[in-house]
């Protein structure tokens, strides 16, 4: 046990080393200087466990980077991020050694202006990169020399370790290229400020070069399954090499004018899809992968769409809603992920409760809120196909309008509007008389009722609790008549809350959650495998549209209808990325998509329209973005600026263009 404390302290001391300063640049006083009373590190560098401890030192500062991205669909049309503490993002309520990577990010603005406001977002993927340098170095240069010829499992051992560094540093550059574009190089451990005081941008096609080789290396190394909960395997890093090269394809294909000097060439886009196609589908197919080494992996629960109760209840939810509970942890559908320890004051929870759910559910704050035009996504899963679109009630209508309108079939503050859709949106949403269990201070306090603009505007009282029970038959239980029991939409704007992250299990508080943030998931492989075949060979094949079809199922509904399968162009909207919608909701993809395809002019119109205005079930606007804005918003959206912090730091360091 002595030895085993001794090795945390090190640890620490080691992390603290390399850690970047709060409020300095990533090129300028880089390194904490070692006190001169801790234990050297040449001390540390000697056994399989101190290989170990550095690295869980680098996953534990890389992993608030990326385990909060949820925040980022806050930048897309699907949510709205609303709340002081979103506008922080990951920035707060974490420990005070764990970084905060994020701050004043802009999270409620769509793509509109936020381009500027992730200056710490940057230092902390370098700091991240420096962690993991600095063991892939050490494990490099001083063990793997000193290990015995005759033993090659610790050998395979060592390199797996730094397999896994330099799939985590592959990460932290593949999400400083997608904002930022070129980025300075950084592939050793920095000893001096002088090393990198005036480095230059890299192309971003060697740093593109460089994560593809750092996620190869990490699937010739890794072992087909990490066999420990929380250590990343062989599929992890090929999906993530299939993502790097599925991104370039992409940037490719539709081009990158924002970034300098980027060339649009479709001829290698196909290349790189081809490519992309192939690594996904080895993850999906490749027996070795699964239990037991002899069956592909599988989805969570086999991907069977499980129970779904009736409009109102919600004893027996969808497999779906349970994939995002600690249910779901260590289930094969996860290739990459980050743990939370679940633990109270440990500062390791994951936050997902308090982001997502209601007033009900231990005080949580429900910044992350979805927008009503979500609902006509969801299909219905008797024609599998697309729903009539909703109709909105007119704010001004008489109460008894309001009547006629919340009975109306389509309305969207009616129930059965939503009847018969894709199981994914019970599991992922709460709309009028929906269900959950209320807990408070780790007692669970039975069922609550979502009903929306109980307390909005002064609405409480033109139509009554009782009245709208009884269009419904929905009769709540005698002890949650209370109207506060009632009503946890406080922080709806538009009629609806998540589902999605919120527990119905009490016992830990809003942030003491254990979830294993996803990175990757098997859905997410063969969706992007979809797209990838898809435009690799100018249009769907049959595996593509089996693996899309499997990731409907989930939801209970038919396979794609043959019009959606008819050429490239439909296939990709209506199977790939409308599944991308509706399957990765909340889980911090669309932003990324949205960029990538370039369709921010088609998501939000072009420049000087009216934009995009979002409303809620009372037909009341509640957001309008990029309203007559000019074409430079537009171009600011796709490339984020090198923050200014750093170019003052750095004379080399040469801003985006369209920052100028």
């Amino acid at each position: 046990m002595k030895i085993i404390k001794k090795k945390i302290k090190i640890l620490l001391a080691v992390s603290l080393i390399i850690t970047l300063l709060p409020n300095n640049s990533c090129v300028k006083d880089l390194l904490f200087q070692p006190h001169t009373t801790e234990i050297s590190s040449e001390l540390f560098w000697k056994t399989e466990d101190d290989a170990k401890f550095a690295l869980y030192g680098a996953y534990y500062w890389i992993r608030p980077c990326f385990s909060r991205d949820y925040y980022f669909d806050g930048l897309g049309e699907t949510m709205h991020a609303t709340g002081t503490g979103a506008l922080d993002g990951p920035d707060g309520y974490m420990s005070a050694v764990t970084p905060v990577p994020i701050s004043g990010g802009g999270f409620n603005g769509g793509l509109q202006g936020v381009g500027s406001s992730f200056a710490r977002y940057y230092q902390y993927l370098y700091a991240g990169i420096n962690h993991t340098n600095y063991v892939i170095d050490n494990v490099r240069d001083k063990m793997l020399p000193e290990v015995n010829p005759n033993d090659e499992a610790l050998k395979e051992r060592l390199e797996a370790i730094i397999g896994e560094a330099r799939l985590l540093r592959g990460l932290c550059y593949f999400r400083l290229i997608s904002f930022w574009g070129d980025v300075p190089g950084i592939w050793n451990v920095v000893n001096s400020n002088a090393e990198v005081a005036l480095i230059s941008r890299s192309p971003i096609a060697v740093i593109k070069d460089s994560i593809i080789a750092d996620f190869s290396y990490a699937a010739e190394k890794l072992p087909d399954r990490s066999g420990i909960h929380g250590r990343m395997s062989k599929p992890a890093a090929i999906a993530m090499r299939g993502k790097m090269n599925l991104y370039w394809a992409s940037w490719k294909n539709f081009g990158w004018t924002e970034l300098r000097g980027f060339t649009q060439d479709k001829a290698e886009a196909k290349l790189y899809y081809a490519a992309a196609a192939a690594d996904f589908l080895d993850v999906a197919e490749n027996p070795a992968y699964g239990a037991g080494g002899q069956n592909p992996l599988q989805l969570f629960r086999n991907g069977a769409p499980g129970e779904c109760d009736p409009l109102g209840k919600a004893e027996n939810l969808p497999n779906y809603y349970y994939l995002f509970t600690s249910e779901a942890n260590g289930d094969d559908e996860f290739l990459f992920y980050f743990t939370h320890s679940g633990v109270f004051g440990g500062g390791q929870g994951e936050e997902l409760l308090r982001v997502f759910a209601g007033r009900a559910h231990e005080g949580s704050q429900g910044q992350l809120v979805p927008h009503l035009e979500i609902v006509n996504r969801y299909q219905s899963i008797i024609t599998g196909d697309y729903c009539e679109p909703y109709i909105m009630i007119n704010e001004n209508d008489s109460p008894e309008d309001r009547i006629e309108f919340y009975e109306a079939e389509n309305s969207a503050g009616n129930p059965k509007t939503y009847e018969n859709r894709d199981y994914r949106m019970k599991s992922t949403l709460f709309w009028n008389f929906e269900r959950s269990r209320g807990f408070n201070d780790l007692i669970d306090e039975g069922w609550n009722v979502y009903l929306y603009a109980a307390i909005q505007g002064g609405r409480q009282g033109t139509v009554s609790d009782d009245d709208r029970v009884s269009f419904y038959g929905f009769e709540p239980d005698p002890e949650n008549r209370d109207p506060l029991r009632w009503n946890f939409s406080d922080r709806s704007h538009y009629g609806l809350l998540s589902r999605k992250f919120v527990r119905n299990t009490y016992g830990l508080r809003r942030s003491e959650g254990d979830y294993n943030w996803p990175m990757v998931r098997l859905a997410d492989v063969y969706l992007m495998y979809a797209e990838a075949s898809n435009f690799a060979e100018e249009g769907p094949n049959a595996k593509a549209i089996e693996l899309v079809n499997r990731v409907r199922a989930r939801g209970a509904l038919p396979p794609l209808l043959d019009k959606y399968t008819t050429d490239m162009e439909t296939f990709f909207k209506h199977a790939v990325e409308q599944e991308r919608v509706i399957e990765l909701m909340f889980e911090g993809h669309r932003s990324f998509d949205i960029r990538r395809w370039r369709k921010v002019e088609e998501v939000w119109g072009p420049p000087y329209g009216d934009g995009r205005r979002y409303y809620s079930v009372w037909g009341v606007q509640r957001r309008h973005q990029f309203n007559n804005r000019p074409q430079s918003d537009y171009q600011r959206a796709y490339i984020f600026q090198i923050p200014q912090i750093e170019r003052d730091r750095n004379p080399n360091l040469s801003q985006n263009d369209v920052w100028n």
